[in-house]
C-alpha cells in the first residue's frame, strides 16, 4: 500500500473524532460544571494613590483576581456558595497608609447565569498632621564619625523628606510628617550595618498624626 493510501485512510478514520479530540478534551460523556459571576467592587474613598494599585481578592481563601480600586471585577467560580473577602494588602514589609474600612468575608450564592456582587470599603484619609520620631544610633570599631545622617522620606504619596543629623552613640528627635515612610541611615565606607538589620530593620513604616515612633541604628566601623 502506497504512503498515499494510508495517509487518506488514517484521514477518513479520525474525521469523526476529530472535533472531542481538540475542542472538548474533557469528552462528551463528562458532565460539564456550570459556573456563575460575582462582581467584587473595592470602594476606595480619598486619595487612591496611596494605596496599593490593586487589591487581592479571595474566595474561600484562594486568590481569584485582582481588583483595581473603584472598578469592578468579576469572577467566574463553579456553583457554590462562597465567602469573598480581601487579601491583606498591608504588611510588616509593605505598609500602606490606607485602612478598609469595612472588614470580614462576604458570603455570596453562585448560580448558573445569575450574578452575584460583594462590595468593600477602604479609606485612604489625607496626609495631614504629624508625628514623633527617635532616631538612635549606636556605633562601635574604630574610625567612628562624630555623627551620622539620616534620611526620612515618604514612599508613596506627595513627595516629603527630611535630613537628620544624629550624634554617634546618642539620639535625636524629631517632628515628622505622615504617611509611609522610610529611614535610611547613610554610611561611609568604612561603616556597615549588620545584613539581618538592613533586611528587617529597614522597611518603610506607616506613621500617623501624634503617633510616636523610635528606630535604633547600630553600626559597625573599622
Amino acid at each position: 500500500m502506497s504512503f498515499t493510501r494510508i495517509l487518506l485512510a488514517l484521514t477518513v478514520a479520525c474525521a469523526g473524532c476529530a472535533k472531542d479530540s481538540l475542542d472538548d478534551p474533557i469528552g462528551p460523556s463528562q458532565p460539564r460544571a456550570s459556573s456563575g459571576e460575582v462582581d467584587v467592587l473595592v470602594k476606595v474613598s480619598g486619595d487612591a494613590s496611596l494605596g496599593p494599585a490593586s487589591y487581592g481578592v479571595r474566595l474561600d481563601n484562594v486568590l481569584s483576581g485582582m481588583a483595581v480600586a473603584n472598578e469592578i471585577l468579576r469572577v467566574f467560580p463553579r456553583e457554590g456558595s462562597y465567602l469573598v473577602s480581601l487579601a491583606p494588602f498591608s504588611s510588616w514589609f509593605f505598609p500602606t497608609w490606607c485602612l478598609p474600612t469595612s472588614v470580614g468575608a462576604r458570603n455570596v450564592s453562585v448560580v448558573a447565569g445569575r450574578g452575584a456582587s460583594a462590595e468593600f470599603e477602604v479609606t485612604c484619609p489625607p496626609l495631614i498632621g504629624t508625628a514623633q520620631l527617635t532616631l538612635v544610633v549606636s556605633a562601635s570599631g574604630s574610625n567612628v564619625p562624630a555623627e551620622f545622617q539620616f534620611l526620612v522620606a515618604r514612599v508613596s504619596g506627595p513627595p516629603y523628606s527630611v535630613a537628620v543629623q544624629v550624634p554617634a552613640n546618642s539620639s535625636k528627635t524629631v517632628e515628622v510628617s505622615v504617611g509611609s515612610l522610610r529611614t535610611s541611615i547613610v554610611l561611609s565606607r568604612n561603616c556597615s550595618r549588620s545584613y539581618t538589620e538592613i533586611l528587617f530593620g529597614s522597611g518603610p513604616r506607616v506613621v500617623r498624626a501624634r503617633s510616636i515612633h523610635r528606630l535604633t541604628f547600630t553600626v559597625s566601623c573599622r
